[in-house]
């Protein structure tokens, strides 16, 4: 698992002009999301999940241009060990931490 989950180190991207969305996972680790657009009643949302040494800070710039393209909002979910969030990742963990940004998604947005 050390070489499928590469965390970059710090320092980590603000997500410039996207608004922060905080939630937890399942067995309580802190999380956080970036939401680029106004989601809300008839505006669709695309959920984004980054890939391995890649963090969600990074793909704001992508996400307000597929904001501006489409109309949609777009969340850009983190994961634990990445961008200062404590904990390690690894397979499972990955899971609980998809599921919460998907709950927070669907319960928050």
């Amino acid at each position: 698992e050390r070489i499928v989950f590469q965390p970059p180190a710090g320092p980590w991207p603000e997500g410039d002009g996207a608004r922060r969305l905080a939630y937890a996972a399942g067995d309580g680790q802190r999380l956080f999301a970036y939401v680029v657009g106004e989601p809300g009643p008839g505006t669709p949302l695309l959920v984004v999940f980054h890939g391995n040494a890649d963090l969600a800070g990074w793909w704001v710039p992508w996400a307000r241009e597929v904001a501006t393209r489409t109309g949609w909002s777009v969340l850009l979910a983190e994961y634990r060990g990445y961008a200062g969030i404590a904990g390690e990742p690894d397979y499972p963990r990955s899971a609980l931490d998809a599921r919460a940004a998907w709950d927070a998604a669907v319960g928050q947005l």
